[in-house]
């Protein structure tokens, strides 16, 4: 089968692109109108808050609403959610000299939701779209129109606020929700591949699936590197302008190219993911040479000098996390049964987000004891004992994790 000419890959590509564009419209947009508003960095701070909680608990119950209903409702069902209450706000601000802040917050809140039930059915639904050999392709184009929409969506957000002002942005964002719900319809999913969980309670279900990962000789240690994965990246992400700014002095035109440099690479890198998968005769040592790679850009980061130093460290650390998040979501859409493979879906998404505000944290009340350069190295060496610890398990022997053996 080819991708480029399969009318389900254009569909996904399609909406992914606008999802993606909307998704970077939105990450900009609200902040900026909760400052206009405000002026105060609590209330965005409150934002943020709402708008994570979702993901930490409504991931876990999108994945059981996957196992049990059809995968096409329930991605119009929370993409037409997600446009909707974004409409509601704009409505609202234009009925009134000035929308209330609370109800910004109310409609945030839901639109959080809806994004971690559309994530986790999103993850769901491609095993029923693509043959197994094809979706490493296509979750790699998912990754490149990511890393893009990171280095383009952005810049172009900004130019949107400041010609038309933020909440033209947001109305924009709502429409592309509403195309989303159109593309939706026009999936056509293989009924030969869709196994819904029978009626019962909802919690032995939910604890069904937990116990499956638990029990899984790939999965539990999957998740637990992956968990790994997302605390040192969110640990480099909370405390990198401070190493730059305060450490190295840089000025922001220099730390910007340093986010340029990774961002570029990660686009470059994902027209080859394919390729790289092939070379490896098992994915799961895959997996630990990218998390080797990506520690070892964590350790140059600690003795950076500059801005280039600083930004080829960047580059190390962050392009191997998206092989890795490439192939982690890929393993687990050819393993895990049909039955089971949204409530899988939901507690790793759960797991991943969860981790990264604590893990934020800490790292900056390390970083106020001990010196910054100090705090990344010990990441580093805390990652390469994982990868020690899981190079001689059988995580790392089981020759049946070739993505091309289980296609």
């Amino acid at each position: 089968m080819k991708l480029l000419t399969n009318r389900n890959f254009i569909l996904f590509f399609f909406g992914s692109l606008v999802s993606k564009i909307g998704d970077k419209l939105y990450l900009i947009a609200m902040p900026w109108i909760i400052y206009e508003l405000t002026g105060s960095s609590f209330y965005m701070g409150v934002m943020f808050f709402l708008e994570t909680i979702p993901f930490l608990f409504v991931s876990p119950l999108a994945g059981l609403l996957a196992d049990r209903f059809s995968h096409k409702l329930l991605l119009f069902l929370s993409a037409f959610l997600q446009g909707f209450f974004l409409l509601t706000i704009v409505i609202g601000n234009a009925a009134a000299s000035q929308i209330p802040i609370i109800w910004i917050f109310v409609c945030g809140f839901f639109i959080a939701c809806g994004g971690a039930v559309f994530s986790v059915v999103l993850n769901s639904i491609i095993p029923s779209m693509f043959p197994k050999d094809k979706i490493v392709n296509v979750n790699s184009s998912f990754q490149f129109l990511d890393s893009t929409s990171l280095l383009f969506g952005s810049a172009l957000a900004g130019m949107l606020i400041s010609m038309f002002g933020g909440f033209t942005v947001l109305l924009l964002d709502a429409i592309s929700f509403f195309i989303i719900c159109a593309v939706v319809l026009f999936y056509r999913i293989k009924k030969e591949n869709i196994k819904k969980i029978a009626g019962g309670s909802s919690w032995k279900h939910l604890v069904q699936g937990a116990s499956y990962v638990k029990n899984h000789e790939i999965l539990k240690p999957l998740l637990l590197i992956m968990m790994l994965v997302n605390i040192s990246n969110a640990v480099v992400v909370a405390l990198l302008v401070f190493f730059a700014r305060d450490t190295l002095a840089l000025d922001s035109s220099q730390t910007g190219l340093i986010y340029t440099i990774a961002a570029v690479s990660q686009v470059l890198l994902t027209f080859f993911i394919p390729l790289i998968t092939k070379t490896f005769k098992r994915t799961n040592r895959m997996l630990l040479v990218c998390l080797m790679v990506s520690s070892g850009g964590i350790g140059i980061i600690s003795l950076s000098t500059g801005w280039v130093t600083l930004g080829l460290a960047m580059m190390v650390h962050t392009v191997p996390i998206i092989i890795f998040n490439v192939v982690n979501k890929t393993l687990r859409m050819q393993i895990v049964p049909d039955d089971l493979i949204g409530r899988v879906n939901g507690l790793f998404l759960m797991l991943s987000k969860s981790t990264l505000p604590v893990a934020g944290l800490i790292g900056g009340v390390a970083a106020e004891f001990i010196h910054i350069r100090i705090v990344f190295a010990l990441l580093c060496i805390l990652s390469l004992a994982l990868i020690v610890r899981y190079w001689f398990h059988p995580f790392n022997q089981e020759a049946t994790t070739t993505l091309e053996r289980i296609s």
